[in-house]
């Protein structure tokens, strides 16, 4: 985790049901990482950072420089929001800054063999990425291209998330409300919280993705 308030949500609530425990490491309390021989799964999370921020965030280094030598070592892996732009960055595309700001519940076309064809996840995003080489394009906004990809069938990248529940987004709306400036897609706090009826169906759809991605079925 890269700040208290972009936990896993709905992604734990899996786990938890298939009777794993997730190990979290809070890089904003500690520097340390694990040894890649001990991860079977990495799940790397969101955050406000830039992830070119490397004087300010030290560990951002070390940080890819691990999800380099998972992605080699064949590991499950799942990166979220800044998660998904750190996978690109290690596979070789840099992020940048976006079109426009995407803040609230919009619509996503996405591969029906992953993802659902349409729904409405939350986005908390102002940078992209371009779709770095071997990787699957899976999912598209009107406001950007690149929403979601896959790469040699273990890693996984949404800049979307499918995982806030209420807690998460009450923490956001807390912690980042300096985000919240006038835009076209860009919605205020009363709409992100009317968006959590979306919530149950974008959980759904994260159960059936993380089944795909790991091999575990109910």
């Amino acid at each position: 985790m890269h700040v208290p308030f972009e936990g896993p949500g709905y992604i734990e609530d899996w786990f938890n049901s298939h009777g794993i425990q997730l190990i979290f490491w809070r890089l904003y309390e500690s520097n340390k990482l694990p040894d890649p021989h001990d991860i079977d799964f990495l799940l790397i999370m969101g955050g406000p950072m830039n992830i070119y921020e490397y004087e300010k965030f030290p560990w951002l280094k070390a940080e890819k420089s691990l999800l380099k030598t998972c992605i080699a070592q064949g590991k499950k892996i799942l990166g979220i929001c800044l998660g998904s732009q750190i996978i690109a960055d290690v596979l070789g595309e840099k992020a940048y800054k976006g079109s426009e700001k995407e803040i609230g519940w919009f619509p996503v076309a996405g591969d029906k063999n992953i993802l659902p064809g349409s729904f409405i996840p939350f986005h908390w995003h102002g940078e992209t990425y371009n779709l770095p080489d071997g990787a699957d394009h899976l999912a598209s906004s009107l406001v950007t291209k690149n929403q979601a990809f896959s790469y040699n069938k273990n890693v996984l990248a949404l800049q979307f998330h499918l995982e806030v529940n209420e807690a998460l987004i009450e923490g956001l709306l807390k912690n980042a409300s300096n985000d919240l400036t006038a835009g076209d897609w860009v919605q205020n706090p009363e709409g992100i919280r009317n968006g959590l009826e979306h919530a149950d169906l974008n959980r759904k759809a994260l159960f059936r993705m993380l089944e795909n991605l790991t091999g575990m079925k109910d």
